[in-house]
């Protein structure tokens, strides 16, 4: 079903306090597959812009640049009940 490679969307399901349950669905890359055991890559990725502190007169004192979201690594249990699915990506 999986291919070492390949990105997919996936679907989780997490447990809220008492709020119930909720789904999450994040992109990943399948870094390994070991039986029913997926071994997930999300890549950092850059920051874009950043925030300017501007002052009264409008001109700008300092920036805030923004950090971008650091590599990803986990392991996914594709038996566990809280995995609910997984769309392949085009690479188009």
């Amino acid at each position: 079903m999986f291919e070492v490679g390949k990105k997919y969307k996936f679907v989780t399901l997490s447990v809220e306090d008492e709020n119930g349950a909720y789904n999450s669905t994040q992109t990943w890359i399948v870094a390994d597959i070991d039986g029913n055991l997926l071994h997930l890559h999300m890549p950092a990725q850059e920051g874009v812009g950043g925030i300017q502190i501007v002052n009264d007169a409008g001109a700008v004192e300092s920036e805030i640049p923004n950090m971008g979201v650091p590599e990803k690594n986990m392991v996914l249990n594709t038996l566990s009940a809280f995995f609910h699915s997984a769309t392949p990506i085009s690479d188009e």
